[in-house]
């Protein structure tokens, strides 16, 4: 990168990030805020995540594309809604030309000879398994966005899995039948001819399409991820993804125009590749979009710390997680307001990534549980005279390491081995007795003052 590039970069940056966010107002805070939000998508887009769970979906989409396509036509054949699947396919592959065009009425002819009579009990089976590993793929991408690890229960997953295969095509294509339905009648068709009703009329129809893909979006935003979405979050980054969604066919048909070159190289196999780049964008704009909402649900994570990687060392990692236990059993012991995510990156002035990789540290190893609130409150999981705070940090330290002995490799040298024993067994006897609730009510015991000396008293977050 040119030096003087690097150089505006670099005082764009920090002059958006340089002003504490909780101080700005008015324009400029909206200002901020906005430029902050598009770092923050750019750096993710830069670090590969997102373009990764698009491309794992593209490659799910293509084997269960037909199955599911095979369970929707049967769905809407009920309601004498599957015509409007023609047009709908069509429309969105128009941006592949006409090639594109063609494809559609092959895929319909494919679904409707699918005989579910003839397929067998395991055929069948295979069909459902087929559309469920799609949306479970859906799922688990969305979930990765919003950094939740914690899957729903199977009943949940299941009930979700359903609205979206049964609920979401009849809603779509009944909406879309009854506009054509309601464009069609007389009063609209005299309408048309009269200014500026027709003109209203006409943007209309334009606009129907988006605010369809952006029910959709905003559907799926509010139903996937496994938390408590805020609406307004999920609003916005359905509206954000509907544009993207919408404006990328017009870009991709330009982009087709000119692709001339590519026939010649790829011959017969280029619809085939501008297929799956079709594909994958528009798997990349849905995530796009739950990334924006995921943002607004929890604007902490990019309005108050620009967006670097946070990897804290051993030690930091051992003080933060002793930090919140602390903070999580006095709230506790003093019966005042749990602490939330947000709560603690506040108090402790540091970036929410790191606050929440130790909350979900110190969750695995059993130390505290979740509330049922949205967002999600801090329990210790046991009683807090029983929490020693050698074994916690015992716990923290080897928190995910692997117990199978290295194979084909020698052994850690004896001298290694005793030295850092001796190191951990002295750790571990300086705070022997010492509890979580000792700290607490700010009472060391005395045989850890004989064998420890004197103990520093600082800053909770130091």
């Amino acid at each position: 990168m040119p030096t003087s590039i690097r150089r505006l970069r670099n005082t764009l940056l920090s002059w958006i990030w340089s002003t504490d966010y909780r101080t700005l107002d008015g324009p400029r805070r909206t200002l901020v805020a906005s430029l902050r939000m598009g770092h923050a998508l750019l750096f993710v887009l830069m670090s590969g995540h997102l373009p990764l769970l698009a491309m794992s979906l593209v490659y799910t989409t293509l084997v269960s594309l037909v199955p599911f396509m095979a369970v929707t036509f049967s769905i809407l054949k009920v309601f004498g809604a599957h015509l409007q699947a023609l047009p709908l396919l069509t429309s969105f592959l128009k941006p592949l030309g006409a090639e594109g065009e063609a494809i559609a009425p092959q895929l319909i002819r494919i679904v409707e000879n699918i005989d579910v009579g003839l397929l067998g009990i395991l055929g069948t089976a295979l069909l459902v398994y087929m559309v469920v590993s799609l949306l479970h793929k859906v799922e688990a991408a969305i979930n990765s966005v919003w950094q939740v690890s914690t899957p729903r229960r199977f009943g949940q997953r299941f009930s979700n899995y359903l609205s979206i295969i049964f609920v979401g095509p009849i809603l779509v294509f009944g909406a879309i039948g009854i506009t054509a339905l309601v464009m069609n009648t007389a009063i609209i068709r005299a309408l048309r001819d009269n200014q500026p009703f027709g003109l209203v009329i006409l943007w209309g129809t334009k606009i129907i399409p988006y605010l369809l893909v952006w029910a959709a979006f905003t559907f799926l935003y509010i139903l996937v991820p496994n938390v408590r979405v805020r609406l307004r979050a999920a609003v916005i980054g359905g509206l954000s993804a509907s544009v993207l969604w919408q404006t990328s066919g017009w870009a991709f048909a330009s982009f087709i125009v000119s692709s001339g070159r590519y026939t010649r190289i790829y011959s017969s196999l280029t619809i085939l590749i501008l297929g799956l780049l079709w594909l994958y964008l528009h798997w990349l704009i849905l995530l796009l979009g739950a990334q924006i909402a995921y943002f607004l649900h929890t604007p902490r994570r990019y309005l108050l710390h620009p967006p670097v990687p946070i990897v804290l060392s051993n030690r930091l990692t051992e003080r933060l997680a002793l930090t919140i236990m602390y903070l999580v059993a006095r709230s506790h012991h003093d019966k005042g307001t749990l602490w939330t995510l947000p709560a603690l990156a506040d108090h402790l002035d540091v970036p929410a990534q790191p606050v929440e990789r130790t909350l979900e540290l110190l969750r695995v190893e059993g130390w505290i549980i979740p509330s049922d609130q949205e967002p999600a409150a801090w329990l210790p999981a046991r009683d807090t005279g029983g929490i020693h705070v050698a074994e916690l940090i015992t716990s923290v330290r080897r928190a995910g390491e692997s117990t199978a002995p290295p194979r084909d490799k020698e052994p850690f040298p004896v001298p290694v081995e005793e030295a850092l024993d001796r190191v951990e067994k002295a750790g571990a006897a300086a705070v022997e007795g010492l509890t979580l609730r000792d700290l607490v009510l700010d009472h060391v015991p005395e045989d850890c003052l004989r064998r420890a000396g004197p103990i520093r008293r600082s800053g909770v977050g130091s």
